[in-house]
């Protein structure tokens, strides 16, 4: 059996306080830290990635895995992001869909 691992959201890069948002290539590594954090870490594991600039980094960290009512695996995580100007830590939820790919629900 073959699993297949994607990612779709509404917005690609977190968001950096008043509208400010992530690099595309900074974004791209968050993108790549969250997936594998959802698909391999444990709860409470702690996936750290870099942003191609060197003062741009975070980590995500899976906090509770469940079967929601539909069915779906879902995972609530938090996600820090540091940057020069700033460090913010949002809590998330993403659930995987039939086809093996998670969607950012909030």
């Amino acid at each position: 059996m073959a699993l297949i691992v994607g990612w779709t959201s509404g917005a690609v890069a977190p968001a950096l306080g008043q509208g400010a948002t992530l690099a595309a290539d900074d974004a791209a590594s968050v993108a790549v830290a969250r997936e594998r954090a959802l698909e391999t870490a444990p709860s409470g594991g702690v996936v750290v990635w870099r942003g191609n600039r060197p003062d741009v980094d975070g980590a995500i960290t899976p906090k509770r895995t469940y079967v929601a009512r539909n069915g779906m695996y879902c995972r609530e995580f938090e996600e820090t992001t540091r940057s020069p100007r700033e460090t913010t830590i949002q809590t998330r939820l993403a659930c995987r869909g039939e086809a093996g790919t998670w969607t950012l629900i909030r």
